[in-house]
């Protein structure tokens, strides 16, 4: 079969909206199932799915859905998953859809690609979507005799279609070895990528180990604690007490650093002074201890 690319579908979509194709039809929504292992979330609360419901309720759906029909007379739903949410929120029974006969693979890359390009994707959602299309290219023939090349050809293909370099679409791919907890801690910002993917090529006890540190020291591993365990776990001798031997070691940025629990602070302070105030209270009396030890030594000679 040809490959079909995200383009032909917009290409369709425009020949829509002038009139010139007339190939849709008017689906129930009941009859159409959401393509399995869908790597996005709704993301309900987010402005641009506020945006397409106030579109959706005051105007309808303006772009039909692309949709492949199933062995069972139902359908799959391949680009359109966040539209028929919003339609069934505003109580449609049906909605356009162009239907395509696609293969599992073509099927796959359509889905994958149709929504890639948003800006409100979560690290974990970039991940599944590119190792999917990865495992739907390969299985497309376009191998070579090694299993090194074919890995080398597909990221490189996938970098062209996507836009992403092939050593960001690597990474990412990468980061479906990491524990939920720790994957979790990408996506809300916590942990940069790059020392996620160095702590993703740990075991899961070892990254089991690592969570359990994070969440008693409070603090996440830098790139060079990340690439340092992985070392040491290459090795055989990352145990947990070696994990927080790491995870303590003092990080460049924090060089003349020291950190003060605020609750500790503020239970000596009153509430009314401000972070400034604060700051110089403390600054204040160390300044007066300081002078009182100088004085005591003083004496002491």
């Amino acid at each position: 079969m040809k490959n079909i690319g995200i383009a032909d579908f917009y290409k369709t979509q425009e020949e829509l909206e002038q009139g010139e194709l007339g190939k849709y039809t008017y689906i129930k929504i009941s009859e159409i199932d959401d393509f399995p292992d869908h790597p996005y979330g709704l993301h309900e609360d987010s402005e641009d799915m506020k945006q397409l419901n106030e579109s959706i309720a005051n105007n309808g759906i303006l772009n039909p859905v692309l949709i492949r029909p199933k062995n069972d007379n139902r359908y799959e739903m391949i680009s359109g998953h966040r539209r028929k949410y919003v339609a069934e929120l505003n109580g449609m029974q049906d909605i356009p859809c162009i239907i395509k006969e696609l293969s599992d693979e073509q099927a796959t890359i359509l889905m994958i690609d149709s929504n890639i390009t948003r800006e409100n994707i979560l690290p974990s959602e970039k991940a599944k979507a590119y190792k999917m299309r990865y495992e739907a290219m390969k299985h497309q023939g376009k191998a070579t005799s090694s299993p090194l090349g074919e890995r080398l050809l597909s990221i490189t293909k996938m970098s062209q279609e996507v836009g992403d370099s092939e050593r960001q679409i690597s990474r990412y791919i990468q980061l479906n070895n990491l524990i939920p907890e720790i994957l979790k801690l990408v996506d809300n910002g916590k942990m940069k990528l790059r020392p996620a993917v160095e702590i993703s090529r740990l075991s899961e006890k070892e990254q089991e180990d690592l969570h359990e540190i994070i969440q008693v020291e409070g603090r996440v591993p830098s790139l060079e604690q990340a690439e340092k365990m992985k070392k040491t776990s290459r090795l055989g001798r990352l145990t947990d007490d070696r994990i927080l031997e790491i995870m303590i070691e003092q990080k460049p940025n924090e060089q003349d650093r020291y950190i003060i629990k605020q609750n500790e602070v503020r239970k000596y302070i009153p509430k009314s002074y401000t972070p400034k105030q604060v700051q110089d209270l403390i600054i204040e009396l160390l300044k007066q201890w300081y002078q009182k030890r100088q004085r005591e030594l003083e004496q002491e000679r």
